[in-house]
């Protein structure tokens, strides 16, 4: 289904609005569904990787390829807590926000997961130490700084100072801002939901009024300052995410657009493409409605190679996910909320008996990916799809948390065309520059942990 409403007309809106009422329907439910597996699949993993701890356990799932640290989300507040303990001992502060508690999640194992534990009132010192968010405001004096930048914005929240620290590069030029967001009159003079033509610059147009930026979220972990913009009968509100241990802006913006011919744009230095488009012709309501979109800034030394931006922004688009278990079997600490909604709550006595590995695929080249990981078509075995990112001749390693009898490389419709050797759970593999390989596993009945 997912494939089908990728067709070239519905993705850039040029349909007639009928079939935009069923893809509308369809991709609720390939969201509804999406999520019920993944909330499966995760709470799977975290009764199984829990099963022996003695005390309750946040477990955190990265299903991207690569070891990542990023924000972890859960969405129980879990009254009490002050900060979370990793297995090494290391506390790492926490903060409660509008969609939960969050916290910074650091070597999260590629294709794994990895344990974090609650640390709750009965430990002053963690309280008193890292538990110290600022002082909360309303205002916002328009500055954020962290280890890796300094960001500067004006009254209208347009980006008019960033400096990339490690080397104290200025991205934004003089005289100029980013985070511009402009509206343009749209009338091509052919094919309306199709074109953009190049003279809609000439007829540019800011936002009728600006919100002052509000303060929502202000702690150890993320500041969000919030404010809103209007254009004609249609706003804009964007949230702007700072991260104490991130080097990444996150801007969440949500459009309630009811303007036609009319083209919004965000603006930094280098372009961005548009955001929103509203002809009228095939469909006379194309894009009047809600939307959601979020971008991102990263200001970085050296190039997007030695950045890491690939895995950056994948870490933007797949976000990592977390399940708290109880410690006995137990689904609620004593005297704690029993609000949960089950995407969060498992037993940890459910997968006794049962062992994981922290990391089920990883690979010792960073310029390859794993990006898929799927049952074959014929049901039989495991298929792995990567992929080389930075045009690159590779010959990389990919490790197996899970005992396999047989890797084969395959063609792209699973047809094995060689059949690789396997060590200690290891085996190699050549890419060419830009090259998506694909590997069909056959994987054992038990599924053990690989020791090298």
């Amino acid at each position: 289904m997912i494939l089908l409403n990728q067709f070239h007309d519905i993705i850039p809106g040029t349909c007639i609005e009928k079939v935009y009422d069923t893809t509308d329907e369809e991709y609720a439910r390939i969201l509804a569904d999406g999520h019920k597996e993944a909330k499966k699949a995760v709470n799977v993993i975290a009764k199984y990787a829990s099963a022996k701890e003695k005390e309750d356990t946040i477990v955190v799932v990265n299903t991207t390829g690569y070891e990542r640290e990023d924000i972890v989300t859960l969405s129980d507040q879990l009254p009490g807590i002050t900060a979370v303990r990793s297995g090494d001992g290391k506390l790492r502060p926490i903060q409660h926000t509008e969609k939960g508690l969050v916290f910074f999640g650091e070597k999260i194992p590629a294709a794994g997961y990895k344990k974090f534990y609650p640390v709750y009132e009965e430990a002053p010192k963690a309280r008193e130490e890292l538990h110290k968010g600022k002082k909360e405001e309303n205002a916002w004096d328009g500055t954020y700084e962290n280890r890796f930048y300094k960001v500067r914005f004006n009254e209208q929240m347009q980006m008019v100072s960033l400096i990339e620290k490690s080397d104290g590069r200025e991205y934004i030029r003089e005289g100029m801002a980013g985070n511009v967001l402009c509206t343009y009159e749209d009338r091509p003079m052919n094919w309306d939901n199709w074109d953009i033509d190049e003279y809609y610059k000439r007829k540019p147009y800011e936002a009728d009024w600006v919100s002052a930026p509000v303060i929502r979220e202000n702690g150890p972990v993320e500041t969000v300052v919030e404010y809103s913009l209007g254009f004609g009968n249609s706003t804009v509100t964007q949230k702007v995410y700072f991260y104490q241990d991130l080097p990444r802006i996150d801007f969440a913006a949500t459009a309630q657009w009811n303007t036609h011919h009319v083209l919004l744009r965000v603006n930094f230095p280098v372009e961005v493409n548009a955001s929103i488009k509203s002809g009228t012709y095939p469909n006379e309501n194309a894009d009047i409605g809600c939307h959601e979109f979020t971008y991102s800034v990263y200001p970085h030394h050296g190039g997007w190679r030695e950045a890491r931006t690939v895995e950056m922004a994948y870490d933007l688009n797949v976000p990592l996910f977390a399940a708290l278990c109880r410690k006995g079997g137990k689904t609620a600490r004593e005297g704690a909320s029993e609000s949960l909604d089950g995407w969060n709550k498992v037993s940890c006595m459910e997968g006794a008996g049962k062992v994981l590995p922290e990391s089920f695929v990883s690979c010792d080249r960073k310029e390859c990916f794993l990006e898929t990981v799927k049952r074959s078509e014929d049901g039989k075995d495991w298929i792995l799809r990567m992929y080389e990112h930075h045009n690159s001749h590779v010959k990389a390693k990919i490790r197996l948390g899970i005992s396999v009898k047989q890797v084969m490389e395959c063609d792209r419709l699973e047809q094995p065309a060689e059949e690789l050797e396997i060590k200690k759970g290891e085996f190699t593999a050549v890419f060419k520059p830009y090259e998506i390989k694909t590997f069909r596993l056959v994987i054992s009945n038990t599924i053990r942990v690989v020791v090298g």
